[in-house]
């Protein structure tokens, strides 16, 4: 089941609230949702592209499974800085 929802924009967040089963709770901050980290097994990036490489190295400190929508990186300095974090990742990244 879906426990928490996350998206700055309140009308999209409205929109996912009322397609998810049951009553998942709601943030419009991602560092709100990351206070919540460890009730968290499963996480889905579905961001702006230039948001992703940021999320998945913020998140992928932690032990969490992360599904991240395409592309993980716009840029050549986004890439390194995947590269660089991958041996520190805790993180199962798809």
């Amino acid at each position: 089941s879906i426990a928490f929802l996350c998206d700055p924009n309140n009308s999209s967040l409205e929109t996912a609230l009322a397609m998810a089963e049951g009553s998942p709770t709601t943030f419009q901050s991602e560092s709100d949702l990351l206070a919540h980290v460890k009730d968290i097994d499963l996480l889905v990036i579905a961001s702006p592209n230039f948001m992703h490489t940021p999320q998945l190295l913020r998140w992928g400190q932690h032990d969490i499974t992360i599904l991240c929508e395409k592309p993980a990186a716009i840029s050549e300095k986004q890439v390194a800085a995947l590269k660089a974090a991958q041996p520190n990742l805790k993180a199962n990244i798809w």
